[in-house]
């Protein structure tokens, strides 16, 4: 990565914090790391520091870790289950990446500062979990009470394991392990990032927009749903219809598919279960999250949003042979081919950017991002591609290959994780 300083001329790029470990953990015990509030301290500190920027979208990233406690937020793939003397335990970290853009010379004034909200979905006395609807309600009705201290950035939806037997969820918990033998469950939460400053009176708000199924498959044959693309385009048609909102961010969302194929897709649900031995399929939804004033007042007239994509996937440098695993360039790496699109690519406005987890074999067997129905077969061990997706205002045209960088030979050293690309 190059320094924040000597590079203004962008038009998106992320930096990472990572959570540091204090304490390395033993043979019982896993590594403690730092919580996420104070990656967000941490975070404040760097925008003070490079003034010419400003945040765009805020986003909790997941990484695999290692019980060394080192966390790489550079690498592009993982292996789930390579624990062997641990029993196939996975160790997960939280990182927060903040997507940055240059800040116009006319709003060079104090630096930015960011904060964020934890909204748990409420637990009744029989062990329902409020939906994610309701959730978001109640939500809405507490910032009438209490507006966020500052305007609203991006609204995230996070699945959060969630310890049944006791504690629930720990929003702020940057590390936890999992194994592929025993059933997880998890809890989405919902994470609400903004500038600080003066109130802005809004409440959030969300649309899901879900691929139909075309083809329920067979016994020997899996059901083919919609792509991304056509979902997208359902939803950016949504969007051209709003007049009274403000988009501050899109995400994807695998969801639980129950009872097989053919069974009910619930976007609402708050909790689930995925299993340790038998199958578990997933949908990835649309998620579009706006923000509109609640005290009645109306927006300013705006061209309608039309929303679009490009994804960016890392490029495999090495296949691993016959039983070793695929390597592929850093994500670093990634983003600088993104950079280079972006810079060469005219008449685009970035909405928002996501980092996505796709699996490359068990339930994908190409890797293939554009793919909406994905499984997870219980103990069955699966490689995981980072994939980033930048959602764009407008049409767009493909500069000429000759204009972007060849693919990469050979992998290079860890880049800094608090710089610029």
């Amino acid at each position: 990565m190059a320094s924040v300083r000597g590079n203004a001329n962008f038009k998106l790029s992320y930096v990472d914090f990572p959570p540091r470990c204090a304490g390395a953990g033993g043979i019982i015990c896993s590594p403690n790391y730092e919580r996420f509030d104070s990656l967000v301290t941490r975070a404040n500190d760097w925008l003070r520091q490079n003034g010419h920027v400003k945040v765009k979208t805020c986003e909790s990233i997941e990484v695999k870790g290692r019980y060394d406690g080192i966390v790489d937020t550079n690498k592009s793939s993982y292996f789930e289950g390579d624990h062997i003397k641990r029993k196939f335990r996975n160790m997960y970290i939280r990182a927060l990446r903040l997507w940055v853009l240059p800040r116009d010379l006319d709003d060079y004034t104090a630096p930015q500062q960011i904060g964020y909200v934890n909204v748990v979905p409420a637990r009744n006395d029989i062990g329902q979990f409020d939906s994610f609807g309701d959730t978001v309600r109640k939500f809405n009705l507490h910032l009438r009470q209490r507006p966020l201290p500052g305007r609203v950035l991006n609204v995230e939806s996070q699945e959060m394991k969630f310890h049944e037997w006791g504690c629930g969820v720990d929003p702020d918990e940057s590390c936890w392990v999992e194994s592929v033998k025993f059933n997880l469950s998890f809890l989405v939460v919902i994470r609400i990032f903004y500038e600080v400053g003066p109130p802005a009176y809004e409440e959030i708000g969300c649309a899901d927009f879900v691929p139909s199924c075309l083809d329920h498959g067979s016994q020997f044959e899996a059901a083919n749903y919609e792509s991304f693309g056509d979902v997208l385009g359902k939803a950016s048609a949504w969007i051209r219809q709003q007049n009274s909102v403000r988009v501050t961010n899109v995400q994807s969302i695998s969801y639980k598919l129950h009872h097989g194929t053919e069974g009910e897709l619930d976007t609402q649900r708050s909790f689930f279960v995925e299993s340790g031995r038998g199958t578990t399929r997933y949908i990835r939804v649309i998620r579009i999250c706006f923000v509109k004033p609640y005290d009645g007042s109306t927006l300013t007239p705006r061209t309608p949003l039309h929303l679009n994509y490009v994804t960016f996937e890392p490029i495999m440098v090495s296949t691993g042979g016959i039983i070793g695993i695929p390597i592929f360039e850093s994500q670093g790496e990634t983003m600088r081919r993104a950079m280079l699109w972006l810079s060469k690519t005219d008449n685009v406005r970035v909405v928002s950017a996501e980092t996505v987890p796709v699996r490359m074999f068990s339930g994908n067997q190409y890797g293939n991002h554009e793919t909406t129905y994905t499984w997870n077969r219980g103990e069955q061990k699966e490689v995981w591609l980072l994939v980033i997706r930048i959602f764009l205002d407008g049409d767009y045209v493909d500069p000429p290959p000759d204009m972007l960088p060849p693919p990469p030979a050979n992998l290079k050293a860890q880049d800094n994780c608090c710089a610029i690309l």
